[in-house]
């Protein structure tokens, strides 16, 4: 339990750690690491404490910790993955969109870029409409990686495309530099 004779940098560990998570949960205060508990420190902790369904005490039991150090290290392992876009919007609204969407051109610049990986015979063209094309890729996609075959951008299709891209964004970044000759 942290009281006011912890050291600096136990209570610094607990400051940054919900300075962390307030970024990204707006329930939880802004909060400076400056290694001292005071009331901002206390009342970051409250927050946490009820946005986390504990006894908001203040106090910074085994429960607290345990909690906090856990929705800390959560949330580090989705920051270290990026943040992700989940763009789900019915393709039959897509595809009835006379002008062309930003939204399925992305989808279409990610399904091109995987279509080696995935054995594409006709990379997709990139033309924002939810076209045939397009639907047809997806539906590759999905077969691919065991899921109903619809042709729909439904979040189980989304993950496995940001997964198979990011894959092959792996496998670029791991090969070396290509250098300009002289």
């Amino acid at each position: 339990m942290l009281d006011i004779n912890d050291t600096l940098a136990n209570v610094r560990e607990l400051q940054t750690m919900l300075r962390v998570l307030s970024i990204f949960d707006t329930r939880i205060p802004p909060l400076v690491s400056d290694g001292v508990l005071g009331e901002a420190t206390v009342d970051a902790v409250r927050a946490f404490q009820s946005a986390y369904g504990l006894v908001p005490t203040g106090e910074v039991d085994c429960i607290t910790w345990d909690t906090l150090t856990a929705a800390y290290n959560s949330t580090l392992l989705l920051q270290e993955r990026g943040n992700a876009v989940y763009p789900l919007v019915h393709p039959e609204i897509l595809a009835s969109l006379p002008l062309p969407v930003p939204l399925v051109e992305i989808v279409q610049v990610l399904l091109r870029a995987v279509s080696t990986h995935i054995g594409f015979s006709t990379p997709v063209d990139i033309t924002g409409r939810y076209d045939e094309g397009t639907a047809s890729a997806i539906a590759l996609l999905q077969g691919l990686y065991g899921l109903e075959t619809t042709g729909a951008l439904d979040l189980p299709t989304w993950n496995v495309l940001a997964a198979t891209y990011n894959l092959e964004m792996q496998k670029l970044a791991s090969r070396p530099p290509i250098k300009d000759p002289v």
